[in-house]
């Protein structure tokens, strides 16, 4: 499969509320992709909003956070930009709330 297919996948899996398998299929995007950074990052994302949704509130921050690491280097203007504004209001959203 593809990249695009395993997103695609995973998307499918998470609108159908099967976080595991959306999980397992992020998991094998980062695991097949390991010098892609813009997949890690997409891999990265997917897994932590899962566990946010599934109420996981202190591993999706680790985990959302470790997002957000990834654009702290000189090459951050090359990342999908997106991702680090959608962890940035998850995050947000976890700290209004106390989560």
């Amino acid at each position: 499969m593809s990249p695009a297919e395993i997103i695609q996948r995973g998307q499918e899996a998470l609108d159908r509320n099967n976080y595991k398998v959306a999980i397992q299929y992020y998991e094998a995007l980062h695991e097949r992709n390991p010098d892609n950074i813009d997949l890690i990052i997409t891999a990265e994302y997917h897994i932590g909003n899962i566990h946010y949704k599934q109420k996981k509130y202190s591993l999706a921050r680790d985990e959302l956070n470790a997002v957000l690491e990834h654009y702290n280097t000189p090459d951050e203007i090359l990342l999908p930009q997106h991702f680090k504004r959608l962890a940035q209001i998850v995050l947000k959203s976890m700290d209004e709330k106390g989560k």
